[in-house]
């Protein structure tokens, strides 16, 4: 049997060269099985290589739904696709004849890699501009840190007011926007006796005498309407003493940026 020469072969179909009976790389002469079997072997060490690479890329892609360079990641992942396939294609044609895939995934993953060199090309300056692993840490650290000097002072700033509202003989509360309670008022609560569920909302009037309740609530709604300070005299149920007592409420609107009004925040304290 006389020796098997490709080129020969190509050229003599050259009018028919996608359809060129080439047999199989065993048959062709000059393949000794160790050479055979460390191509094969090589070749699907690559291909799962390849495998790792594009199952490594989907995970990535999928906890990170951020990222801005989706058409790039999805070209690179062509592009492992495309050369883990045709490793894969170069083994079985070991026992077919498979150039024509063979060619075809070739010409598919050299598109695949010029469209990503283009695409990176494209962002390179947002590439370049992406910050380091170390800035990433010490802005996080950073962060970390501010965050939690604030909460170290809204603690300190909380237990001050709880303080001042354990400590005082004046009660001091705070409304919403429409004067209504919407957090449990304890200074209201240890000088009027009325329970969270008793002053809630405009229950606190219920601790006013019967003969100001009216006039507290009217000349109320209109600070309320003119977002001014409130100032009002009258008498307030006073547990200790199981009796009204004389006293002096005065409130201003706590404003944001918008002008709005978010709170209010008043006092009450007795009159001599």
């Amino acid at each position: 049997m006389s020796r098997f020469n490709p080129w020969k072969l190509i050229f003599e179909n050259a009018g028919e060269p996608f359809f060129a009976e080439i047999p199989p790389y065993w048959l062709i002469d000059g393949w000794t099985s160790g050479l055979g079997w460390l191509f094969i072997a090589s070749n699907l060490a690559i291909t799962l290589a390849f495998v790792g690479v594009l199952w490594a890329l989907a995970q990535f892609l999928r906890r990170r739904d951020g990222t801005s360079f989706h058409r790039l990641f999805a070209l690179l992942g062509l592009c492992v696709f495309a050369t883990g396939a045709t490793y894969f294609v170069q083994v079985l044609t070991f026992w077919y004849s498979l150039y024509l895939l063979e060619g075809v995934l070739k010409l598919a993953t050299a598109i695949a890699v010029w469209a990503t060199v283009i695409v990176l090309l494209k962002k390179m300056p947002e590439l370049v501009d992406l910050p380091s692993l170390r800035v990433i840490n010490r802005r996080l650290s950073d962060e970390i840190a501010q965050r939690k000097e604030t909460e170290r002072a809204l603690t300190a700033a909380q237990s001050k007011h709880q303080a001042l509202l354990d400590g005082t003989r004046v009660i001091v509360w705070t409304t919403d926007a429409e004067g209504k309670f919407i957090t449990p008022q304890v200074s209201w609560q240890l000088y009027t006796g009325q329970s969270w569920e008793e002053h809630q909302g405009f229950g606190w009037v219920a601790a006013l005498h019967e003969e100001d309740q009216v006039m507290i609530e009217s000349l109320w709604g209109l600070a309320l309407a003119n977002k001014s300070v409130y100032r009002a005299k009258g008498r307030i149920w006073k547990a200790a003493t199981h009796s009204h007592h004389a006293f002096l409420v005065e409130a201003v609107p706590v404003l944001g940026d918008d002008g709005r009004v978010m709170e209010w925040f008043g006092t009450v304290s007795e009159e001599n």
